[in-house]
């Protein structure tokens, strides 16, 4: 009896202890008007020293810490909607479906490299409430970083979109910023987008 309790306690703590946390990035400002736009009625405003409760929308800046890199920025400054493709022959979504390009701006603040891939970090969720995960679609308007992939050198920043395919008649709710995916489980970046 003793040893099966002890086996129970012991489980519960391992799938207890893999489960981990999840918190949400820190907002920590507004990139410039001029420098965010979105076809969402979300009004974008330059930083400012005020707190406020509302959630980031387009614009907002969100902080993160990587185990390596350290502390590091994300800031959704556009979302295009419908997005352009490259080549519109063999570049175009399924029929019933369009493009959706979502522009980040990454600083890395900390003393290392930063790498990872906007196609694993970025999703979206409809409003329909399901998540679309990145399509890998060209368009006209930004680069996909480098094959999605990014390195950023301490102090450094880069621009890039992750797409999506979305049915015509879902729009964007949220964009969320996942590093490794979520699977560190420790960090979640969400931006309102209506």
């Amino acid at each position: 009896m003793k040893r099966q309790m002890f086996t129970t306690v012991i489980m519960a703590a391992v799938v207890l202890g893999a489960c981990g946390t999840t918190t949400v990035a820190q907002s920590v400002g507004q990139v410039s008007t001029s420098q965010a736009s979105s076809n969402s009625s979300a009004p974008t405003t330059a930083a400012n020293t005020t707190t406020t409760t509302q959630a980031p929308t387009v614009g907002s800046i969100l902080q993160f810490t990587d185990s390596t890199a350290g502390k590091y920025t994300v800031a959704l400054t556009k979302i295009d909607d419908p997005a352009t493709p490259t080549d519109p022959t063999f570049g175009t979504a399924p029929a019933g479906q369009r493009i959706v390009a979502t522009e980040f701006t990454i600083t890395n603040k900390g003393s290392a490299v930063l790498s990872s891939d906007i196609n694993v970090n970025a999703s979206i969720i409809g409003s329909d409430g399901q998540t679309y995960q990145t399509s890998f679609d060209d368009v006209t308007n930004c680069t996909n970083f480098n094959s999605g992939s990014y390195t950023i050198l301490p102090q450094q920043s880069q621009n890039g979109c992750a797409t999506f395919e979305m049915p015509n008649g879902v729009t964007v709710k949220n964009v969320q910023f996942l590093p490794d995916g979520g699977l560190s489980g420790s960090q979640v970046g969400q931006w309102n987008a209506q």
